[in-house]
């Protein structure tokens, strides 16, 4: 940009009695070798670098110039001289007037104690993308520009990538690759973006980072499925690139993947912008920092982690993500993969499949998730602790241990309502809370029901156990307001549906499979006038308390075949029932002999087990107890009256002042661990 050497564009100079400096020069030089340098009548001129004006320039009748300006970041040397060629004055080092540098300022804080420094190391704390060309109009493709401050952050050792409040059209990813980086906007994010104009919503965020309509997005060059629009990566074997430190803060990462029809996350009816697009990408990323952070309408996850591409190929990690949200994207609001992460304030609603889909050790804490096309939060496997958290309205479970097993499962506070929406999902997939793996853990302070919802179209259970190898806590649990308890045994009674129905007297063989409600065949074992009088399930897909393998015998039955009740026994305590139970699939436990030793995995201050001999033997000893803790109490009976199990004193690390039988369902034996091992309180001959 042209700026004038002197205040005037059209300077004019004057002699020693005041007098116009008629017929006077002045020489424009290069202040470092005094060489001529070129100075031009007009701003245009000075910035096409064109028409320059002679020189030295010969000044008129009135000692005028008729236009002198200097071009943009160059310094100037002038020298006046009258017409005898007499020099008048000499002035180095001229910027051009009405332009003052930052180089040659000082700047000192006001504040007390502030020291001096120069105005440019202070601009230079922060790379904005307007100081690289970015525009952030909402319609000049910016990614060069960004992409321009990200490198010089980098090659500076880190640094923070400023972003000014505007939306900032990308066409292609941006990537952080390198340590220490911070991506900072300005204002936080909408909790409930998720359909409506995007204009007036990106309006009221502050700092968006928007994928261009029909973009070009760029493959992972390894997986060549994952498609990053704002991609932090750890890249080396040294533990640099972006491994340490660095993040994003109060920017929107808008995916726009569809132009209408957006009210729906599934895309039902709408017309696609983009049909690819991972709003925040972090491969391989450890101990960063992700806050006020919003993922919206991206073609694929909102967030997504994985491990890294490039040797040693470590995973994404130790990381904290605080008053994040991710919604109305087309698959997961976030699938994360990984350790050792915090999730607090986030919120995912919206999103075409789960909210949080979790897998690896982490800590929930504060969250919401409501609306999702899948479950509120989708444990896949690790430790986990979630507390505090709220899950409605979505259409599986609001909060679903998936298949695996789980050591340490911490859910405590939480309020499970109104989810389960989808009624093509089996009843025990729409609970509340679903435990589908092998669990070992407390869920503890669960509100739950359905309050805006129909019981047909809403949550069928508060907390659903689908496993009976669980070792899981259940305490103060209510559902609408209604205490719960926890070890609710029942009975599952219903009429068979109309596939294979027994209605009409129909006669059945033995091996003919049916269809039964609920989800589940068997295979009929035995009939009797007509009637099914014994069958085993045949699926394992079965839902209610019922389970692959299980033979179960009709107990009573109305007329020719036409319906049937089936009571299951106390062992099998995982059952279908009304929308107020609880069901613990781990009381009473039950536990076989193995060389005279059972492992003891219940943590119940006063834990209640079955015993049963090993391979079913007649009798067998129990010799040794392991597990346990001081203090613990274990009430122990027979798990089946037909076989004896006798409690054995002294032989391993059990002390009962003499044996003790058991040889009835109704005997019990009650023992306590101490230092010594397990000492007799009592035992009882309750069978006859």
């Amino acid at each position: 940009m042209g700026y004038p050497l002197i205040g005037n564009p059209a300077p004019q100079f004057f002699d020693s009695n005041g007098d116009p400096l008629a017929a006077g020069t002045l020489a424009v030089l290069d202040p470092a070798d005094d060489t001529n340098k070129n100075s031009y009548p007009t701003a245009d001129d000075a910035d096409a670098a064109s028409n320059a004006n002679s020189n030295p320039i010969t000044l008129d009748a009135n000692g005028r110039v008729v236009g002198l300006f200097g071009q943009d970041n160059e310094d100037y040397k002038l020298v006046l001289k009258d017409s005898s060629g007499a020099t008048i004055w000499t002035v180095t080092d001229v910027f051009a007037p009405g332009r003052i540098s930052s180089k040659g300022l000082d700047y000192t804080h006001s504040s007390t104690g502030g020291a001096a420094r120069t105005l440019q190391s202070r601009l230079d704390e922060k790379f904005s993308v307007k100081d690289f060309g970015a525009k952030g109009d909402g319609s000049t493709d910016d990614r060069t520009a960004i992409q321009a401050a990200i490198d010089a952050a980098e090659a500076a050792g880190g640094g923070v990538v400023y972003f000014p409040a505007g939306t900032y059209l990308i066409s292609n990813f941006i990537k952080v690759d390198d340590t220490g980086v911070m991506l900072e906007g300005v204002g936080g994010y909408l909790s409930n973006i998720f359909h409506g104009s995007d204009a007036s919503q990106i309006a009221a965020i502050g700092s968006v980072i928007k994928l261009t309509n029909g973009a070009s997005l760029s493959a992972h060059p390894t997986n060549g499925s994952d498609y990053p629009i704002v991609w932090f990566q750890g890249r080396d074997s040294n533990d640099s690139g972006m491994r340490w430190g660095g993040g994003m803060k109060n920017i929107a990462i808008w995916g726009n993947r569809v132009r209408t029809g957006a009210t729906d996350p599934d895309d039902s009816g709408a017309t696609a912008n983009n049909s690819n697009g991972i709003g925040l990408y972090l491969e391989g990323v450890r101990n960063a920092w992700f806050s006020g952070v919003l993922t919206a309408h991206c073609a694929n996850a909102g967030i997504k982690t994985v491990t890294g591409t490039v040797a040693p190929s470590k995973s994404f990690g130790g990381s904290w993500f605080t008053d994040c949200a991710s919604h109305a994207n087309k698959e997961e609001g976030l699938r994360y993969v990984g350790g050792d992460c915090s999730f607090i304030g986030f919120s995912a609603g919206y999103n075409g499949a789960s909210g949080m889909y979790l897998v690896g050790g982490k800590t929930v804490s504060a969250c919401r998730t409501w609306d999702n096309k899948g479950d509120g939060v989708l444990v896949g496997v690790g430790d986990i602790a979630i507390t505090n958290h709220n899950s409605y309205d979505n259409d599986e479970a609001g909060i679903k241990i998936g298949a695996g097993t789980f050591e340490r499962l911490l859910l405590n506070d939480i309020i499970v309502q109104d989810n389960g929406k989808d009624t093509s999902v089996t009843d025990k997939e729409r609970s509340g809370i679903f435990v589908n793996g092998t669990v070992s853990g407390i869920i503890s302070n669960v509100l739950a029901g359905n309050k805006q919802e129909s019981g047909t179209a809403a949550q069928q259970y508060p907390v659903y156990i689908d496993k009976t190898d669980c070792n899981i806590q259940l305490a103060n649990i209510q559902s609408n307001g209604v205490p719960i308890n926890a070890q609710d045994e029942t009975s599952y009674n219903g009429s068979p549906g109309t596939e294979g129905s027994f209605a009409g007297g129909a006669s059945h063989a033995a091996s003919n499979v049916i269809t039964m409600e609920r989800g589940f065949s068997v295979t009929v074992d035995a009939v009797s006038g007509g009637a099914v009088t014994e069958f085993t399930v045949s699926n394992s897909n079965c839902e209610g308390p019922v389970r692959a393998g299980e033979t179960v015998v009709q107990t009573s039955t109305t007329g020719s075949g036409t319906g049937f009740e089936i009571t299951f026994g106390t062992d099998n305590v995982h059952a279908h029932g009304t929308s107020d139970e609880v069901l613990n699939n781990s009381f009473p436990k039950e536990h076989t002999i193995n060389g005279g030793v059972i492992q003891l995995t219940v943590q119940d201050p006063v834990a209640v087990i079955t015993v049963d001999t090993e391979a079913d033997a007649s009798t067998d000893d129990l010799v040794t107890i392991n597990g346990g803790y001081n203090g613990q109490v274990l009430i122990i009976a027979a798990a089946n009256g037909a076989r004896t199990i006798v409690v054995k004193d002294s032989t391993g690390n059990i002390e009962t002042s003499g044996d003790i039988t058991l040889d009835n369902a109704e005997d019990t034996c009650m023992l306590v661990k101490m230092a010594a091992g397990w000492l007799a309180l009592s035992s009882s001959n309750n069978g006859t």
